[in-house]
């Protein structure tokens, strides 16, 4: 995960939940809709404000409010002061009931949806958790809430299910396990808060629950922001939040995100658990009614992510390159960045190769990923078309049966089979992972290269062509204007199939630069033998003034006029050729040139002794090279070229 990714993920998931909440009956719609269980009109309310690809952002939101309301209206009693991991020990044992009598668990389930105070009070006094109900209530309603979404925003009506309540019971497993001896909690509990993977899992790992690394981390961050939002908040909220309040916070949250600096120093502050600093963060916005839910969105959103990180699978598909160029270091991809490459100031364009690490498995089963975009500034991150997808290789299959020489085919993402193997790619962008790893059965093996997908980046935006008819060589290219640089984030969000619950992204490009006009009716060959060309990379213009319409010879001057204009260009060179050469040139921009549209006059430079008058009497060449600064990360283009000849 890259440093403050939370922070991204926040941005992302505040814009989402402001934007509903902008539009004030597509908001009580879908709170309505998610109350109520009703996936196609939650659903439909979202898909009105162009929200879908946010929908587990913003029913996740929901889950804080529906628990807080729920659990404070069945728990009589209600914490005084934060918890300790003596109080954790003491927990894990009472839970024991839960574990071990399957119907003990669902009556308490079925008096929390029934918001039934009397019947889970009677269950919470015989297991002697009174004072930990609110916790309890909480953490078991957010992640039965949390598994709800998944169905809600599953893309189909089923989604795979497992026991729904198999998490909650082997949490309290693991957790009576670790919390057998305190020195062991409270040492594992110091591991995660320092997010120190390999002590944490040197603890988990002797005491055999190190397979459900990923659930007791959870656990942890639901007990740590229990803890922590109890610090800073100072009590549970007392009085439910209505509609219109839960609206106006969701619109408070869009103005907290929108300024960067701000939410940095609200998360800040929580981290370090300064009460101080995060109440006069929080009151600039007038968020201080909502502080309890506002702990618990930022403090959970990044202790989810961070757990990624204590319980990292044996391999994570990863997305670190565009062609051969890191994206963390080879290219300007902060926030403040030009999204160019670090090292010669290169765009991308046509055909880019998106690779880095493909693994077969993730959490536990087969694997599958998707890559998202974003228009910056301020576009929302949204899966990649499946068209704009091409044939990619991401490996090559292998199997030695029925009998050697082996039968090798190359595995594709949109190949053709059967000269390609071809994983499935769903209508949503997902790519399944092959699977086969048996190179001595019929199954075959497969053997992933890295690479990912080939985006064709000019279906990533609109590109017109730049039209400079009537410009000619010493002219500037402005009264047709250069283009300029599309910027985009490019990120990679990998799951187990058909498991959102598992999604994690690997890997983020927060800014590139992408670059795919060309430019019609560019003049080549000066007056000599004039051709207007179009569908050209860039802009190299010469010609020499004295040969007037084409055919006239020089005698004592020679003035070389030049125009050289893209986004990104590169060095720009001209050479004179013929008796005596090649001669070089020097270039004089005049004024109003810029780095980005060069036009001028060159000089020849001739030995000493030598002048334009006693040239020899014979024909010449004068070429111009420009260099354009682009490249697919795999390669780069040609110098563009553009010639004029002339006699003496």
């Amino acid at each position: 995960m890259l440093k403050d990714e939370h922070l991204l993920e926040l941005r992302e998931a505040g814009r989402a939940i402001a934007t509903l909440a902008e539009d004030e009956r597509s908001f009580a719609q879908a709170v309505k809709a998610f109350e109520g269980n009703d996936r196609e009109a939650f659903r439909q309310a979202l898909d009105h404000r162009g929200l879908l690809p946010h929908c587990l952002r913003i029913c996740f939101w929901l889950c804080i409010w529906r628990c807080v309301r729920v659990c404070r209206l069945v728990c009589v009693d209600l914490p005084t002061a934060a918890p300790t991991p003596g109080e954790l020990v003491e927990l894990a044992r009472l839970l024991q009931p839960l574990r071990e009598n399957p119907d003990l668990l669902k009556r308490f389930i079925d008096a929390m949806d029934r918001s039934d105070a009397e019947a889970l009070g009677a269950i919470v006094k015989e297991l002697k958790i009174q004072r930990f109900c609110f916790f309890v209530c909480y953490w078991i309603c957010s992640v039965r809430c949390r598994r709800f979404c998944l169905q809600l925003c599953a893309g189909r009506e089923t989604v795979q299910q497992e026991d729904p309540l198999a998490e909650i019971r082997d949490t309290i497993e693991a957790l009576s396990v670790v919390a057998k001896d305190e020195r062991v909690l409270t040492s594992t509990l110091d591991a995660f808060s320092k997010q120190d993977v390999n002590r944490f899992r040197a603890i988990l790992e002797p005491l055999g629950v190190l397979r459900l690394c990923m659930i007791i981390c959870r656990f942890f961050c639901y007990w740590n922001c229990f803890r922590i939002c109890f610090i800073v908040c100072k009590a549970i909220p007392k009085l439910d939040l209505t509609v219109p309040q839960l609206r106006e916070f969701a619109l408070a949250l869009g103005r907290l995100v929108q300024d960067e600096a701000r939410l940095t120093r609200v998360s800040d502050a929580l981290l370090k658990e300064d009460r101080r600093g995060w109440s006069a963060a929080i009151d600039e916005l007038k968020l201080g009614p909502f502080c309890y839910y506002l702990c618990h969105w930022i403090c959970f959103t990044r202790c989810d992510l961070y757990c990624w990180i204590l319980c990292p699978p044996g391999c994570l598909t990863t997305f670190r390159y565009i062609g051969g160029y890191n994206i963390l270091t080879a290219i300007n991809s902060t926030a403040a960045g030009n999204g160019l490459t670090t090292a010669d100031s290169r765009a991308f364009f046509l055909t880019l190769r998106l690779n880095g690490i493909l693994c077969k498995q993730h959490s536990g089963g087969p694997g599958e990923y998707r890559f998202e975009f974003r228009a910056l500034p301020a576009g929302a991150w949204a899966p990649v078309p499946t068209d704009w997808i091409e044939r990619t290789e991401i490996g090559q299959w292998q199997s030695t049966v029925p009998a050697p020489p082996d039968d090798v085919k190359p595995y594709t993402v949109k190949g053709t089979a059967p000269n390609d193997k071809v994983a499935t790619l769903t209508g949503d962008g997902w790519v399944q992972i092959p699977q086969e790893s048996n190179v001595n059965d019929a199954g075959g093996n497969f053997a992933p290269n890295g690479t990912l997908i080939n985006l064709n980046s000019i279906k990533m935006a609109t590109w017109t062509d730049i039209n400079l008819s009537g410009i000619t060589a010493g002219q500037s290219t402005a009264p047709a204007g250069l283009g300029v640089d599309k910027l985009f984030g490019l990120r990679l969000r990998v799951r187990r199939v058909g498991q959102p619950a598992t999604e994690v992204t690997a890997g983020t490009c927060e800014k590139v630069a992408i670059y795919n006009a060309h430019y019609d009716n560019v003049t080549h060959k000066g007056s000599w033998a004039p051709a207007l060309e179009s569908n050209q990379l860039g802009v190299a213009m010469v010609n020499v003034e004295e040969i007037g319409a084409g055919c006239a010879k020089i005698t004592n001057a020679l003035t070389i006029k030049y125009t050289a204009a893209h986004p990104n260009l590169g060095p720009v060179g001209i050479t004179m050729d013929g008796p005596g050469g090649p001669y070089g040139t020097t270039l004089a921009d005049a004024a109003g040139a810029t780095p980005p549209n060069r036009f001028g006059t060159a000089t020849v430079v001739l030995p000493p002794g030598v002048t334009i008058a006693n040239l020899d009497k014979c024909a010449y060449l004068v070429t111009m090279s420009v260099t354009l600064l682009l490249t697919t990360g795999d390669s780069v283009p040609d110098p563009i070229h553009d010639v004029v000849a002339f006699c003496k």
